[in-house]
């Protein structure tokens, strides 16, 4: 015990005449720990907003949906009968694809959407089953004792922002049908209050809650079918099950959860997410733990007299060992206590840019497990880093040092060398599985992946600062010597050079597939639309209208148009089998397709055939779809399907599809004629089914719509035209896709880029680290720089020369391969008719170059600037 306090205060006393080389090695390890913390914090703060408790985030016991997207009588009645059974409790409904178009009160859009809001169809009385939906006006309310009129609508506060609405107003909505009327405020939620379900565009957009007495003016029947059935069982695990299993034996077509399999769900997603955050509080980690290396070694080389003379004195090389492995310990215990406090106070900024990416509000708390596993961590790490550099003071010979009064280092036999590294790997990996929840597999992997990387890396860094030490360029005496330095100290300048390029691939990246989405989404647009409006008819006396008044050429700008109708219909067999035996063939093509590593994704577009049927002029087809096989349909009895109806339903060319109109409740035949593919990968295709225009208009729930293209610059003037001729037409402006677009890549963007930064950050703290080091073992030849005549001025731009060149070159490197792998990635999203465009902005890219600089020589001055200005005399008096 006493041998361990004549330890520590050694290291304590060495810690403090450090100075700011010690600084910077807490630092390092204060920027790790922080990220770490905060990421963590975001983490659990994600998953405890998004599947915190599971009946209240799901509003009931089970949940029911169905792929033939909507609830009839008949299915309802089915819910009765469990109910009187005794199977279930009670249920009750949703509708979540009604929508209201609401405009301010002089007129103009109330938001970036053509003012269209989603409006759910619920019954107060019951809905929720748990939990309380949280009003901001009037306060302390219950959904039920608000919601008490027909005629009422309860809006979230952005929708109530959007529309400059406050309780008691009555404002004027219109249905996607034309069907106008008035409503009055009756509550505004909390901005802390999500949407219904996960239904992330009403988040995004802006919702209201009305009742189906108030739905009844704005919506037809067939428009407020239900989507969404919410059970109450008797609230234990063996009830939610029971009812689930009866729900499914119903009809194959329900999809039934319970609220505990909807939030496992939820878990998994939100596991993905926090993984990656761990990944980058590991990146964070990682950098500064490479700061601790290079300070214990130069601490070490700088102190190697000293540790000479005291070996001479008796200590042995094991004792040499501890005193600096505790010294690394009190470093890590500094860093990590710094890092806990910072990372508690980013977990407030993190919280609020993560809010857009999962559109939900975060309430920032303390959590206790990530403040103990970033202590933890910071001193292992710290410990471990320190094994190398402790272990090379411990090989001093001091006979030798004594005689030569060098301070370098010793060589260690490359075993030595090896044993000591792998130790350090595998207490990282052991730290990485801890951070990844247990994981330890791929914590060792991780661990070892990083090690051979980086390794790799830095030789090939190192090779290309060689490079550069032979290159002649005509910028002066200063960078001449700067590249003199680069070539003598290769190793530290090589990984400062990966950790920038690593920073700055990371934010480039980002921001690289952010603009190229964008635009691919824009030439998406114009490539596979062709139009800029969009006008619903509320009826087909209107459509005619309508299409009289574009073709008198009246309208200005306009150019042409395009006339599709969407019904929604019921499917009850194809190619001679039934819903029931269709969705079995899905669930088994899906299986195959999880047990081959091949996607599901195009398995909602083959529901879609359950659910509705397009409409579409004979000429129209060839603009949106890509024929595949057959031929395009030329009757009403004909139709053509998606090739993911096709794989998943496995229906050929020459089947009968029988279909049921829900409004109506007459069947009615189809036979497929072709089989086509969308165009574009990200619009997608119209509809699953496509049949001719009349037979679509033919079906009573039909809604007609007309495609127009108008001349850019006269749109406004255009849409204003057709509504005063119209008045409470819906016509909506089709950039606001663009708009919804662009909104949700910069919402979803600027999380990653925060990640990014961070990377960023803890490199600027390590080049500071390794500035200060580098000055602190150039002392000696600065001082005699200086004492021939070099002023401090000229010093510090050498040292600026040699930063500049690391940043600028990392920066370069990093960019460079954000924009290859950028490429790569986004060419994924297109196709032939439309290919994706890469959008690389020149604000872009030399942004990232000078970030790379900046962030480089605000390192170097932060951390050399004193250094430089000591006196000659004084330097080389103790040097």
């Amino acid at each position: 015990m006493s041998n361990l306090i004549l330890y520590s205060k050694y290291a304590w006393r060495s810690i403090q005449r450090g100075g700011q080389r010690s600084f910077f090695a807490i630092l390092c390890i204060a920027v790790g720990v922080a990220a770490i913390v905060a990421l963590q914090n975001t983490g659990y703060a994600i998953q405890d907003t998004i599947a915190g408790d599971a009946r209240t985030n799901a509003g009931a016991d089970v949940v029911v949906s169905t792929v033939q997207r909507f609830f009839t009588k008949d299915d309802l009645a089915k819910f009765d009968t469990l109910k009187q059974q005794g199977t279930i409790l009670d249920y009750t409904t949703r509708v979540s694809s009604t929508g209201l178009s609401v405009r301010k009160p002089d007129g103009t859009d109330s938001n970036a959407f053509g003012s269209f809001y989603l409006a759910f169809i619920i019954d107060p009385a019951k809905y929720p089953y748990y939990g309380n939906i949280t009003f901001a006006t009037p306060d302390n309310s219950a959904l039920k004792s608000v919601l008490t009129q027909p005629g009422q609508i309860v809006l979230n506060s952005k929708m109530a922002k959007g529309i400059g609405a406050k309780v008691g107003d009555k404002i004027k909505a219109a249905s996607y049908g034309g069907r106008q009327g008035e409503l009055q405020v009756v509550g505004i939620l909390s901005d802390k209050t999500s949407s219904p379900g996960t239904n992330g565009q009403a988040d995004f957009t802006g919702y209201g809650y009305i009742s189906p007495e108030t739905a009844t003016p704005f919506f037809t029947a067939d428009q407020s079918l239900p989507d969404t059935v919410l059970v109450k069982t008797a609230s234990t695990q063996f009830a939610d099950n029971k009812a689930r299993d009866a729900i499914r034996a119903a009809s194959p077509t329900y999809e039934a959860q319970t609220s505990e399999e909807r939030n496992t769900q939820l878990k998994q997603g939100i596991d993905g997410l926090r993984t990656l955050l761990s990944y980058v509080g590991l990146i964070s980690l990682l950098i500064g733990s490479v700061g601790v290396v290079n300070t214990m070694l130069v601490v070490v080389g700088r102190r190697s007299t000293e540790i000479a003379t005291i070996k001479a004195l008796g200590m042995e090389g094991g004792q040499t060992v501890r005193v600096f492995v505790i010294e690394s310990a009190i470093l890590g215990v500094i860093g990590s206590i710094f890092g806990v406090v910072l990372g508690e106070l980013l977990s407030l900024l993190m919280a609020r840019v993560a809010q857009g990416l999962v559109n939900r509000s975060l309430d920032y708390q303390i959590y206790g497990l990530p403040i103990v596993l970033g202590l933890i961590v910071g001193v292992v790490t710290a410990i471990v880093f320190g094994l190398l550099p402790a272990y090379s003071a411990s090989k001093i010979p001091p006979a030798q040092v004594l005689r030569q009064k060098t301070n370098s280092l010793p060589r260690i036999s490359w075993w030595a060398t090896l044993l000591i590294i792998l130790v350090m790997t595998v207490v990282m990996g052991a730290l990485c599985g801890v951070i990844l929840d247990g994981n330890y597999l791929l914590g060792f992997i991780t661990a070892f992946g990083t090690l051979v990387s980086c390794s790799l890396l830095v030789l090939i860094f190192s090779g290309i600062l060689w490079l550069v030490g032979k290159l002649p360029l005509p910028f002066g005496l200063n960078y001449k010597m700067a590249r003199r330095n680069l070539s003598r100290g290769r190793g530290k300048s090589a990984t400062t050079m990966l950790v920038m390029a690593v920073g700055i691939f990371s934010v480039a990246l980002v921001l690289i597939l952010a603009s190229s989405l964008k635009a691919t989404v824009q030439s998406a647009i114009e490539q596979s639309f062709g139009y800029n409006a969009q006008i619903t008819a509320k009826d087909d006396a209107q459509w005619r209208q309508i299409q009289a008044t574009l073709d008198s050429k009246e309208v200005p700008g306009y150019q042409k148009n395009i006339t599709l109708a969407q019904a929604n219909v019921r499917l009850i067999s194809a190619g001679g089998v039934d819903t029931n035996e269709l969705r079995k063939r899905e669930t088994a093509k899906k299986d195959e397709n999880t047990k081959n590593g091949k996607s599901n994704m195009q398995s909602s577009q083959a529901e879609d055939a359950l659910a509705d049927i397009v409409g579409l002029p004979s000429d129209a087809v060839s603009r949106f779809y890509r024929l595949n096989s057959g031929r395009i349909n030329g009757s009403d009895t004909e139709a053509m399907i998606d090739k993911s109806v096709q794989d998943f339903f496995g229906l050929k060319i020459g089947d009968k599809m029988v279909y049921r109109d829900l409004a109506a409740n007459q069947e009615f035949e189809l036979t497929i004629v072709g089989v086509y593919e969308s165009k574009n990968a990200i619009i997608g295709a119209l509809g699953s089914v496509t049949t001719s225009l009349p037979k679509a208009q033919s079906i009573p729930s039909h809604i007609t719509a007309l495609e127009v293209t108008f001349d850019r610059d006269k749109l406004d003037q255009s849409i204003s035209y057709l509504k005063a001729q119209y008045p409470g037409l819906d016509i909506t402006d089709l950039s606001y896709i663009t708009n919804v677009v662009n909104q949700l890549i910069d919402n979803i963007t600027a999380f990653p880029v925060l990640l990014a930064l961070l990377c960023l950050i803890a490199g600027a703290v390590l080049i500071a680290n390794n500035v200060a080091l580098a000055v602190l073992e150039r002392r000696t030849e600065m001082g005699v720089m200086k004492s021939i005549g070099a002023d401090s001025n000229r010093v510090l731009a050498i040292i600026n020369w040699e930063t500049g060149i690391v940043g600028f070159l990392g920066g370069l490197i990093g960019f460079g391969l954000a924009s290859f792998a950028s490429s790569a990635l986004v060419q994924q999203l297109g196709t032939p008719d439309n290919p994706a465009v890469l959008a690389i902005s020149p604000f872009i890219t030399l942004g990232m170059i000078l970030l790379a600089v900046g962030l480089a020589l605000a390192a170097t001055v932060s951390s050399a600037w004193g250094a430089v200005h000591e006196k000659p005399l004084v330097v080389l008096r103790y040097e």
